[in-house]
């Protein structure tokens, strides 16, 4: 073993052989020399378990011998701290992407004993894996997490939402960790602080989740939830009088719809020319005047609570969300495309604008919003 140096490694090529060098400034440090003039740094050592392994620092050519021994130095106090620099390389190598698990294992995995398992591919499709999905899963960490959560914060998702999506990421570290999946050896979401969750004003839908939504339930196989939801995020009306809604309660010409008895007495419902079209074109059942008669009788649907959920279930959506929802959801589009709070009073049928006020906060933001673009332009 000798000291080297950079010019007794060049002498070497001339020689066109393989040969390997031993450092003696720092031990473990070896070149390996080629026939073709090429010579690569390696770190030789002793594993836990007695093996003898290397493992590559670079090439000869990319950096000095000076730093080819401090990166020896440092893969040195790795080994004594008990690891072994290889093999952690072998497994990150072998690590799958958070797609590869998502597609391969987790969500097989989660088709076999979870109904919601459609609801869990949609948000990873729509969340996740935009983002991390070509990321090997021993190299995600907590700060990548979070940049997905406050992304989602910042398109307006319901901290509900965001939640959901935290947690189905924590459950599939969780199941790999289980597993003993390759590299995934800690869970990023561990210490993330979980989202402040107010059920009783903070389940706003975005437009984006509103047509997905509505998409959703155009695919499904039933014969009204499809406008039923379309009637709630056209009218923001309550869910009694969606479903007890009859054709001689609008007046299309007008576009008004006449609710003779909802929860603050009868009130009137001025119509979108979407909502007009809709009713026009809704098909009427003998024996009713119903809009949406439940099927097999001239009655009105007592709960749709079942296909209301597949629906968010087909969308992504968090489950918790209420049909009652719709009505904040379309109260909260209007404050943030510019209504004000007084005019929304009207068009909600609310008796008291404290009740309204809930929304305040909405168009204070966009006030807010504004304002800045505002002071933007100012020196």
């Amino acid at each position: 073993m000798e000291n080297l140096t950079e010019q007794s490694i060049k002498k070497e090529f001339a020689k066109k052989r393989k040969k390997v060098l031993s450092d003696r400034k720092a031990p473990g440090l070896i070149v390996e020399v080629r026939p073709t003039g090429s010579a690569t740094y390696f770190y030789r050592y002793r594993n836990h378990a007695g093996l003898t392994r290397s493992c590559k620092l670079a090439r000869f050519r990319e950096i000095s011998l000076k730093d080819a021994r401090s990166l020896a130095r440092e893969k040195a106090s790795i080994v004594a701290s008990g690891h072994d620099p290889q093999e952690e390389k072998n497994t990150r190598r072998a690590s799958p992407t958070l797609k590869e698990y998502a597609e391969e294992c987790y969500l097989p995995h989660a088709k076999s004993y979870k109904r919601s398992w459609k609801t869990d591919e949609i948000m990873l499709n729509h969340h996740a894996l935009p983002t991390l999905g070509t990321k090997k899963m021993s190299d995600i960490n907590r700060n990548q997490v979070e940049a997905i959560m406050n992304d989602m914060k910042s398109r307006g998702y319901a901290p509900s939402t965001v939640d959901r999506v935290l947690t189905l990421i924590s459950y599939m570290f969780k199941v790999a960790m289980d597993n003993e999946i390759p590299g995934v050896v800690s869970n990023p979401t561990e210490k993330i602080k979980r989202p402040v969750i107010d059920n009783k004003i903070e389940n706003y839908l975005t437009r984006e989740e509103v047509n997905r939504m509505l998409e959703a339930a155009r695919r499904r196989n039933h014969p009204h939830i499809y406008s039923i939801i379309r009637m709630a995020v056209l009218t923001g009306a309550r869910k009694a009088e969606i479903l007890s809604a009859r054709f001689e309660d609008f007046d299309l010409d007008n576009k008004i719809w006449n609710i003779p008895k909802g929860k603050n007495g009868s009130r009137k419902v001025i119509l979108a020319e979407k909502a007009v079209q809709m009713v026009k074109e809704l098909p009427k059942q003998e024996g009713t005047d119903l809009l949406f008669p439940q099927p097999g009788t001239d009655k009105p649907y007592q709960c749709i609570q079942k296909p209301f959920k597949a629906v968010l279930r087909d969308s992504g959506i968090d489950e918790s969300v209420r049909f009652h929802d719709l009505r904040h959801s379309y109260a909260s589009l209007l404050v943030q495309g510019g209504v004000n709070i007084y005019e929304v009073k009207e068009l909600l049928g609310h008796s008291q604008i404290t009740t309204t006020m809930r929304y305040a906060h909405l168009s204070a933001q966009g006030l807010r919003n504004h304002s800045n673009r505002l002071a933007e332009t100012i020196i």
